[in-house]
């Protein structure tokens, strides 16, 4: 590939990455000429390989910090599934069949946490206590909680890390 095929915003984009002045190359319509910037990006020694590496590294980057904020997800599911560990365990009866709703590869986990003063609140068959505000929810359950009720937000992994540290 070479920057003649690169759309405009793409080549403002790389005239940006590098320190590239294309203010000669645009054209009539404000659009910056393909063949024009080609030209003026060799002139200041930018190659299609330096702006492919550039990518890479940008790609590189992004999947480090999309797997650290997984890592950092599950630690904080690890974190409250710990502190329900805490709680009476009710063993089932022999007889007794535990239904568990399957998820959709779609469905994404959220982190709701309860703004109230409430010492202990059940709703959307979610419960949260005045000890541990936050819930794992899926975005679906999480919406209805919030359609439900007034008290509760969003929370970052940052803000429940903090509150039990």
């Amino acid at each position: 590939m070479s920057f003649q095929k690169l759309k405009d915003a793409e080549l403002r984009e790389v005239a940006e990455l590098f320190g590239v002045d294309l203010s000669d190359c645009v054209n009539s319509k404000n659009k910056i000429d393909p063949t024009l910037a080609a030209a003026a990006f060799n002139e200041d020694g930018v190659t299609w390989d330096m702006y492919a590496e550039m990518l890479a590294k940008r790609e590189e980057a992004r999947l480090a910090a999309a797997a650290e904020e997984e890592l950092e997800r599950q630690r904080l599911a690890n974190v409250i599934k710990e502190e329900k560990v805490m709680e009476p365990e009710v063993e089932p009866v022999e007889d007794e069949v535990i239904v568990t709703r399957r998820r959709t590869p779609r469905e994404k986990d959220v982190l709701v946490k309860m703004d109230r003063q409430n010492p202990h609140f059940e709703v959307a068959g979610k419960t949260f206590t005045k000890d541990h505000p936050f819930v794992i929810c899926t975005e679906d359950e999480a919406q209805a909680i919030f359609d439900l009720e007034h008290g509760f937000h969003i929370a970052t992994p940052r803000e429940a890390a903090e509150y039990y540290s």
